[in-house]
């Protein structure tokens, strides 16, 4: 038995073309959807439905991090509208007094402590990676497969 095959056309540019559809549609969708997974998680770890640090809760695309073959985002918070953050995110030492307002909330006030209190960590942009780590490549693989499916044939 004999087998013959005959390739027309220009195979390395058509392959070249495939590879930038695949490119252009579904690399950055994909990566986008790894990250929402992280995002959503992040908001929910902070355990407040309403509050300066979950609103502050952000995702972004990073130039820096990205090339045409891969795609980043980072999650974070603004610094700026929530500087308490930091201390939330890795713990720290508190070293004045707290009262209760009437609403429920709590204000430090000017009163020192004779000893300081450890405040622990209260993680959600670790924990959320540590929690979805898994489900955020599963969600970025069918994006992609999703994608990639409409990627129109070339004949």
């Amino acid at each position: 038995m004999d087998v013959k095959m005959t390739l027309t056309g220009n195979a390395g540019a058509d392959m070249d073309a495939f590879i930038d559809d695949i490119l252009d549609t579904c690399l950055r969708p994909a990566a986008h959807a790894g990250v929402l997974v992280f995002y959503n998680e992040a908001r929910a770890l902070v355990g407040v439905k309403d509050g300066v640090l979950r609103d502050s809760i952000y995702r972004v695309h990073s130039e820096s991090l990205s090339s045409r073959t891969t795609q980043a985002y980072e999650v974070s918070w603004n610094h700026f509208k929530a500087p308490h953050g930091y201390n939330v995110e890795n713990g720290h030492w508190r070293v004045n007094e707290l009262v209760r307002t009437e609403n429920g909330t709590w204000i430090a006030t000017k009163i020192r402590l004779k000893t300081p209190v450890r405040v622990p960590a209260h993680s959600f942009i670790r924990r959320a990676y540590d929690n979805q780590a898994d489900a955020s490549v599963v969600a970025a693989q069918q994006r992609f497969s999703d994608l990639f499916q409409e990627i129109p044939d070339r004949d």
